[in-house]
């Protein structure tokens, strides 16, 4: 059976971006549409149809949120998406809703090397499973397990408990406990919000009082100079690979971790790859383990809407 064209989307809470993918893996007819300029998800994929010459048979949409039934609801925005009622309002043959981390993971378990660069060398085990992490708003986490087709497992790995490493890491679990009125979570420090219970911490250690902040601000004044802004970037990125190393470990991802989402490609300025790569193989009885897998970091724009054009077609090939 001959591949088609498909459109697809990847939906954030800002942005909504549509391609048409073509058979041969390309992406055309790109445009990013703002979520605030279009009351519902069907006006800005109408939007999108309107301007293409033909429509393609099949939908894949990626956005933020959980997957229940055939229905999705964006956790950033005020949309609701359904795949039965897409399909029937638009016309299309097959429709499929997937988590963006889905899309992100089955992206990075075959990404090409021009579609990001080396954070951490390593030997890859062929055929074994690729681990997708990244903060964004929350903290996403999929594992990519080759096959034919390939399978895309989403995780809910910002939803473990936060690490505790050293006393300073305890005192900030602490603060977000009594803040949060339960053990805070690996979301709470690894995500945009993050950002700033991180840098409300180092302030407080450096004998400060935090006023209100946005990350913007925080990321703009860690790029300007040493500072607390400066360390809470850095602190974030070192427990980032931890975390990263953890989800390894706990998923057996010796093809390599991917990290993507918007956050990380913005402080590669302050990346120490030699500090993140001692962070991620950490002394223990599996250090030679973790020294062996490599850590990419996803720098293509579109690796959403490449990876859910592949989801897509895996599920047509199958007949799901």
């Amino acid at each position: 059976m001959a591949e088609r064209e498909l459109l697809v989307g990847d939906i954030g809470g800002t942005n909504a971006r549509f391609a048409v993918a073509e058979p041969g893996g390309a992406l055309r007819d790109i445009k990013v549409l703002k979520v605030a300029d279009h009351e519902r998800f069907d006006d800005a994929l109408g939007a999108y149809i309107d301007h293409l010459e033909t429509k393609p048979s099949a939908l894949c949409i990626a956005s933020a949120g959980a997957v229940q039934g055939d229905t999705i609801t964006l956790t950033n925005a005020p949309w609701s998406l359904g795949e039965n009622k897409l399909a029937v309002d638009f016309g299309f043959s097959a429709v499929r809703l997937i988590n963006d981390f889905q899309a992100q993971a089955r992206f990075a378990g075959t990404m090409p090397d021009s579609a990001g660069e080396i954070i951490k060398a390593g030997n890859p085990v062929a055929g074994a499973p690729v681990l997708t992490v990244g903060p964004g708003t929350g903290f996403g986490q999929s594992l990519y397990v080759p096959g034919h087709p390939p399978t895309v497992v989403a995780c809910e790995g910002g939803h473990r408990l936060l690490p505790v490493r050293n006393d300073r890491e305890l005192r900030l679990f602490n603060r977000l406990k009594e803040r949060f009125e339960h053990p805070p979570i690996l979301e709470y420090v690894l995500s945009g919000r993050g950002i700033v219970h991180l840098f409300e911490q180092c302030v407080i250690e450096a004998g400060g009082t935090p006023a209100p902040t946005e990350p913007p601000e925080v990321t703009k004044a860690a790029l300007e100079g040493e500072g607390p802004a400066r360390e809470t970037i850095r602190w974030f990125i070192d427990i980032l690979a931890c975390a990263a190393a953890d989800a390894c470990l706990s998923t057996g991802a010796r093809g390599g971790v991917a990290i993507s989402g918007g956050i990380m490609p913005r402080f590669i300025p302050l990346l120490d790859r030699d500090a993140f790569a001692a962070t991620f193989a950490r002394p223990g009885i599996l250090k030679q383990y973790l020294s062996e897998v490599p850590v990419r970091l996803v720098t293509d724009p579109y690796a959403a809407l490449y990876g859910a054009a592949c989801v897509m077609r895996d599920l047509l090939k199958t007949g799901h």
